[in-house]
């Protein structure tokens, strides 16, 4: 799946790293594709997935106040909490869906609900640019 992404920075110390604003959500992702050239303060065509590199970390949202925050980075890492809604072999987090046959395979008794899911890292291709 496709959306539009605004590169706000590179990081300093990684360029594989960058920050992002897509579907008004502020992710900082490494930047597994990218064409030759491209650059900050642009909009580009992005496809956006997660990587969990060990074993799945799941929970059942249960807060009574359904006023969460969608996606928690963990300090100054790569790490995430993604809280949303799983259904089917997709998890909806903040209007950004990613497929996961793997997650539906091993937690088909949460499909329907709202869960949390820990991730290493969220991984950003950038594709075709939308001059602004």
């Amino acid at each position: 799946m496709y959306y539009l992404g605004f590169l706000e920075k590179f990081d300093p110390c990684y360029e594989n790293y960058g920050e992002f604003l897509i579907n008004g959500n502020r992710l900082y992702c490494f930047i597994s594709y990218a064409p030759n050239y491209f650059e900050e303060s642009q909009y580009y065509e992005v496809e956006i997935n997660y990587q969990i590199f060990n074993n799945y970390m799941v929970r059942r949202y249960n807060d009574s106040d359904l006023n969460f925050i969608p996606f928690v980075r963990k300090d100054d890492s790569l790490k995430y909490s993604l809280t949303g809604i799983f259904h089917n072999d997709t998890f909806c987090v903040n209007n950004i869906s990613f497929k996961d046959e793997e997650l539906l395979k091993l937690f088909p008794h949460l499909e329907g609900e709202l869960i949390t899911l820990e991730v290493d890292r969220l991984d950003i291709g950038l594709w075709a640019s939308k001059k602004t």
